[in-house]
């Protein structure tokens, strides 16, 4: 089990850092699915940007200390549950689909983290 928690959190973490980067360059895919459709300022791109980087992070350090790892992945459920609330709020149901993959993946490195704990 900790081999899969492990292999789950760097993957995580590897999107989260993707995403992440993506924000800082303004990638436009990017910049549609976060600022056009679910209506989140610009300016709020940066916070967005230390939240992800900061989730990856503690993934990371989460490897050998598995509390860090359950609070970075619980953070990074939050975050992607977060993220499909704004696409509700917003009025476009069907871009939910959007951070629902990131979403189950943080779920179960979640899960496997704490079993592996």
């Amino acid at each position: 089990m900790g081999l899969v928690a492990d292999v789950l959190a760097v993957v995580l973490a590897a999107m989260l850092t993707l995403s992440a980067a993506l924000k800082v360059e303004r990638n436009e895919r990017s910049v549609y699915v976060v600022h056009e459709l679910a209506h989140v300022p610009l300016a709020l791109f940066p916070a967005l940007v230390a939240v992800e980087l900061a989730g990856a992070i503690g993934l990371v350090v989460g490897l050998w200390s598995t509390p860090i790892g359950v609070a970075a992945s619980a953070g990074a459920v939050a975050y992607f549950v977060g993220a499909m609330a704004a696409h509700l709020i917003a009025g476009h149901p069907a871009a939910v689909s959007k951070p629902l993959p990131p979403a189950m993946l943080a779920v179960a490195a979640l899960a496997f983290r704490i079993a592996g704990g």
